[in-house]
């Protein structure tokens, strides 16, 4: 999401389409998210002025491959095939999705008195939440099952002997 050169924030919340039971819990979901981001821009920021000019959020989606699979019984490689009937239906679900998300954040800044949002939606990778949601990323399909996370200490540093202590391998 674009930035000022003057330096700005965009609060980003996830909604786990892969937790979502139907459809209509996952429009439900978005509309509270725009809600809530947009609650986050008034409070008192650095960037206020830029914050109160833009109301930019980003409501974004993670589980996206299990929601498709859930909602739609798609495969990822159908998913992406325009001609078939259920991916068709799919894409059409996830566009009225983002209108709704829109719309409800243009309904709700009225309400508070702030500007429409100059962002409303993004997809994200959302690493960390979507492990600890046990969903994909974002849009993006699972790399690998297990991945290994290289730390660099200095030799001397205390830490290290703390490591080996409670199993680490170095």
């Amino acid at each position: 999401i674009v930035m000022t050169m003057y330096g700005a924030y965009c609060v980003i919340g996830d909604i786990c389409l892969a937790q979502c039971a139907s459809l209509k819990e996952a429009m439900h979901a978005a509309g509270l998210m725009s809600r809530f981001l947009i609650r986050c821009n008034l409070m008192k920021s650095d960037y206020d002025a830029e914050v109160k000019r833009t109301n930019r959020i980003g409501v974004s989606l993670t589980g996206i491959h299990e929601f498709a699979w859930n909602m739609f019984g798609l495969t990822f490689r159908e998913m992406l095939d325009t001609e078939y009937g259920p991916a068709q239906e799919f894409w059409r679900f996830i566009s009225a999705l983002r209108q709704y998300t829109c719309n409800e954040a243009a309904i709700y800044s009225h309400e508070v008195g702030m500007v429409v949002p100059h962002t409303t939606t993004t997809i994200k990778p959302s690493g960390t939440i979507s492990k600890v949601l046990a969903c994909t990323e974002g849009a993006h399909l699972p790399a690998l099952a297990y991945y290994l996370r290289w730390v660099q200490y200095q030799h001397d540093d205390p830490q290290v002997a703390d490591l080996v202590a409670r199993g680490y391998p170095i």
